[in-house]
C-alpha cells in the first residue's frame, strides 16, 4: 500500500503537460491515412481476410493497420512466417483489444525497417526471440511507440531483449521478464519516455538503457544488470523520474556495478517518487550520478550497495526528501570488498522461455 499511494499526482499538471508536450500515448494524426483490416486469426494465408503480415505488406506510408476487425473469438496467433518486416517509415498497428502476437520463440516479431514510428497499441507481444543481433520482439531504425502494450518473454543475444530502437516512448504498456545481455528490456539509443508504465523483472541486463529517460507515474521493478551499471535505469545523459517508483533491482558486478537502481551519467532528478530496496554490488544502492542528483518530495530507503548504499553522487540537493541510508560522493567512492559477480550466463537463463 504504501508503494500505491506514492503513486498519487501530487504534481499531475507538470507531469500532464509534459506528457501532452511530448505526445506520448497518443495516437498518430491518421487524417490522410488508409486503414488495412486484419480478418485472419492466422498467420496462414486463407479464406477471411488478410493476415496481419499481408496488411503490413499492402499498407502505404502513414498507414494504419487494423486488428479491430477480427473474428470476436481471436485474441491471438502465433507467426509461423518468421519476423513481419515492416519496411514503412511511420505504421500504426492497433486494436481495441488485447491481441496477442507470439513469435514462436524463431524470430522476432517486428523488424521496423524505417526512420520513422512504429505506434503498436493494445498488443501483447511475446516468444520473440533474436539468437543473433538486437531486439527480440521489436526492433526499429526509428522510434517505437507503445500504447495499452505488453511485451513480455522476448530475448536476444544483443541489445534490447524486449524492444531496440532509436527512441522510446511508452505509455499504459508494460516490458517485463525479458532477457539480453545488455538493455534486457529496452534498449534505446535516443529517448526513452514513460508514462503511467511498467519495466520489471528483466534479466542480465537491466530494465531500460538509453541516453535519457523521463518517467511519470510509472515503475520499474526487481531488473537485474549482471555486468555493468543501473540495475532498474541506465542512462548516458540525463534521467527525470516524476511520481514513480524504482524497487527492488540489482547490479550483480563488482567492476562497474553503480546505481542498483538508477544509474545516471547526466543530472538525476527524482520527484514525488520512491527508491527502495534496490542493490549494488560497487557503489549507489539506489541512485548512482556522477553529476548532481536532486530528490524532492521523494523517500530513498532500504537500498543496499559496498558503499554509498542509498546515493553516490558528485553533488546532491535534498528538499523534503527523506534518505535512510548513505550518500557517497563519486570522487570518494570506495573499492568492493570482495563481492564477486555470480555466474549468470545467457544460456541458462534462456530456458526460462523454452
Amino acid at each position: 500500500m504504501a508503494l500505491e499511494s506514492a503513486q498519487r499526482m501530487r504534481h499531475l499538471p507538470l507531469a500532464t503537460a509534459l506528457v501532452a508536450a511530448l505526445g506520448i500515448g497518443m495516437t498518430p494524426s491518421l487524417a490522410l491515412a488508409t486503414s488495412w483490416p486484419v480478418g485472419r486469426c492466422s498467420d496462414m494465408v486463407g479464406k477471411g481476410g488478410d493476415t496481419l503480415r499481408v496488411a503490413v505488406t499492402k499498407a502505404g506510408n502513414g498507414d494504419t493497420v487494423d486488428l479491430t476487425t477480427l473474428p470476436a473469438t481471436c485474441t491471438g496467433f502465433t507467426l509461423t512466417g518468421g519476423a513481419i518486416m515492416v519496411g514503412k517509415t511511420d505504421l500504426s498497428i492497433v486494436a481495441d483489444r488485447n491481441i496477442t502476437i507470439d513469435g514462436g520463440n524463431s524470430d522476432r516479431v517486428f523488424n521496423h525497417i524505417g526512420f520513422g514510428n512504429l505506434y503498436l497499441r493494445y498488443l501483447t507481444l511475446t516468444h520473440g526471440n533474436m539468437a543473433s543481433g538486437d531486439g527480440g520482439c521489436v526492433t526499429s531504425y526509428g522510434s517505437v511507440t507503445l500504447s495499452h502494450t505488453t511485451i513480455t518473454g522476448c530475448q536476444a543475444s544483443g541489445a534490447g531483449g524486449g524492444v531496440n530502437a532509436v527512441s522510446c516512448n511508452l505509455a499504459y504498456s508494460s516490458v517485463d521478464v525479458n532477457l539480453a545481455p545488455d538493455g534486457a528490456g529496452l534498449r534505446c539509443t535516443g529517448a526513452a519516455l514513460f508514462n503511467h508504465s511498467t519495466v520489471s523483472g528483466n534479466l542480465v541486463g537491466g530494465g531500460v538503457r538509453a541516453a535519457s529517460v523521463q518517467a511519470y507515474f510509472s515503475t520499474f521493478a526487481n531488473n537485474t544488470r549482471d555486468v555493468g551499471p543501473g540495475g532498474g535505469i541506465y542512462t548516458t545523459g540525463t534521467t527525470t523520474l516524476g511520481n514513480s517508483i524504482v524497487s527492488g533491482n540489482t547490479t550483480n558486478t563488482s567492476a562497474n556495478g553503480n546505481g542498483g537502481g538508477v544509474r545516471a551519467n547526466g543530472n538525476l532528478a527524482v520527484l514525488d517518487s520512491l527508491v527502495v530496496a534496490n542493490s549494488a554490488a560497487q557503489t549507489g544502492g539506489g541512485l548512482s550520478s556522477d553529476q548532481l542528483i536532486t530528490v524532492t518530495d521523494s523517500t530513498v530507503s532500504g537500498n543496499h550497495a559496498s558503499a554509498a548504499g542509498g546515493v553516490r553522487c558528485f553533488t546532491v540537493q535534498l528538499l523534503r526528501a527523506t534518505v535512510a541510508s548513505r550518500i557517497g560522493r563519486a570522487r570518494r567512492s570506495r573499492k568492493p570488498r570482495g563481492i564477486a559477480a555470480p555466474p549468470s550466463p545467457i544460456a541458462v537463463r534462456a530456458s526460462l522461455w523454452k
